[in-house]
């Protein structure tokens, strides 16, 4: 008998992007990473969740470049970029200073280097530290766990 877990997909799963475009003082610009976001939606999406995304800003959050090249893509990037409702998902980008994390079911933090820039914040603090205390499931890649220290 297959189990059912219905209650877990009662609230979504949360993605917080870097919306930070500048790699230091570089030169170089930087974003989010397809590949980071794509691949953790998908696991969220195939489990059964619903999916929102916020970032410090709200509203469109560009990509690293270096992860908006075609040729450089993984297949979840790849599916991710193909797909009219998952590419939706970027275009209704939450602020996070709208964003409760003790409304989500699970709180990720997929990461881009401008995570070290902008997840160093009582924004970021806040989702996380109500997402833990409401027993919500949290999680980092990369250069994300800097918004966990």
């Amino acid at each position: 008998m297959k189990r059912q877990y219905a209650w877990l997909r009662k609230k979504p799963a949360l993605l917080v992007l870097t919306p930070h475009t500048e790699l230091g003082t570089t030169g170089h610009r930087t974003g989010f990473y397809y590949d980071e976001t794509a691949t953790h939606c998908w696991v969220w999406v195939d489990a059964g969740f619903g999916v929102e995304i916020g970032s410090v800003m709200g509203g469109l959050t560009p990509p690293d470049s270096k992860t908006d090249v075609a040729e450089s893509h993984p297949p979840m990037a790849s599916c991710f970029m193909n797909d009219e409702d998952a590419m939706s998902i970027l275009s209704s980008i939450k602020k996070d200073s709208d964003v409760n994390g003790a409304n989500y079911y699970c709180v990720f933090l997929p990461a881009g280097h401008g995570a070290k820039w902008d997840f160093d914040s009582t924004l970021i603090d806040n989702i996380v530290g109500d997402a833990w205390a409401a027993d919500a499931v949290v999680g980092a890649v990369c250069h994300g766990p800097a918004g966990l220290l």
